[in-house]
């Protein structure tokens, strides 16, 4: 999921960061030239910056079609401004004019593979009342056995350690050997339907967790996980309750200058710096401008000593 943001420049920067700095590179160096979007391009619904679209179209579709990458995106309901139709969408009303892109606004089959080309993979975009009963009579009559969608299947996680009790029985799609859908951030799996999950992080819940894209071979069927290394959430702990806690600390501080990846890293990001103890007003103070001076775009500290880490 891509999820760009109507206001929030920090977040677009970043989530160009990931485009730019690794998914089209990586594209390029595998002469990978297809590539399928299981929905949620947009973040709002029904409406987007006029900076935002533009950049979206000069730094996302345009080197894409430069690139000659035959992109599909499976709509989303991010992507979607009704409820009950999918008809009005984001594709439709602003991304549209690129002959390399291809939209899925209802379920159909599609062939990717070249060395199986009569081979049938299913396009499943978000379900709802307008084309709820066309798309369970799609499932009940498709010979494919590959599915790729934007479900909402309950007893999946939505977040880590938050499921979802509420969309489809996983048992609608028991026909399919392989789900693969987006829609929930978190990756998980029961062995049969994979939610991938996010290409980066949104929000604290996602803390902690590895986000990324995947590859997919139309011919060993096989999925490789490519990680984004791009973290936007970050927890420093700082205890300078001990006089090795405190070397630490001070060690930290010492090389901090010459620790370029790790500025690299939180430069624009969330920074959360966890107290244990401060004894040393000094040095708390010291340390806290270090991570001033990388630049994050919003440094927050949490002095409850009964967080646990």
């Amino acid at each position: 999921e891509l999820g760009w943001y109507y206001r929030d420049n920090d977040f677009n920067e970043f989530f160009f960061k990931f485009w730019e700095g690794t998914f089209f590179p990586y594209l390029k160096k595998n002469n990978i030239k297809n590539v399928i979007h299981l929905g949620d391009l947009v973040d709002r619904r029904k409406f987007i910056a006029f900076k935002t679209a533009d950049a979206v179209h000069k730094r996302f579709f345009q080197p894409m079609e430069e690139m000659g990458i035959n992109f599909k995106i499976i709509l989303g309901n991010h992507d979607v401004t009704y409820k009950n139709t999918n008809e009005v969408n984001c594709m439709n009303q602003i991304f549209w004019g690129y002959k390399n892109v291809e939209v899925f606004s209802e379920a159909t089959d599609v062939f990717l593979s070249e060395e199986n080309p009569d081979r049938a993979y299913s396009f499943i975009p978000w379900i709802n009342t307008g084309n709820y009963q066309t798309t369970l009579h799609y499932l009940a009559n498709t010979t494919a056995k590959i599915a790729f969608g934007h479900l909402e299947i309950s007893g999946f996680e939505m977040d880590a350690g938050n499921v979802c009790d509420a969309g489809f029985n996983r048992k609608v799609f028991h026909n399919f050997e392989t789900v693969y859908t987006g829609h929930f951030h978190h990756k998980s799996t029961d062995g049969q339907i994979y939610y991938l999950g996010n290409t980066y992080q949104i929000t604290w819940a996602d803390y902690g967790e590895v986000r990324g894209f995947h590859v997919y071979d139309t011919e060993s069927q096989i999925l490789e996980f490519v990680p984004n290394p791009n973290v936007m959430f970050h927890k420093l702990v700082y205890d300078d309750s001990t006089d090795e806690s405190r070397e630490h600390i001070t060690d930290t501080l010492r090389s901090a200058g010459d620790i370029q990846e790790t500025a690299e890293q939180l430069k624009g990001a969330y920074v959360k710096v966890v107290v244990v103890n401060k004894t040393d007003p000094h040095l708390y103070d010291t340390f806290m401008d270090t991570i001033q001076r990388m630049e994050p775009f919003e440094i927050t500290t949490a002095e409850d000593f009964t967080i646990q880490i």
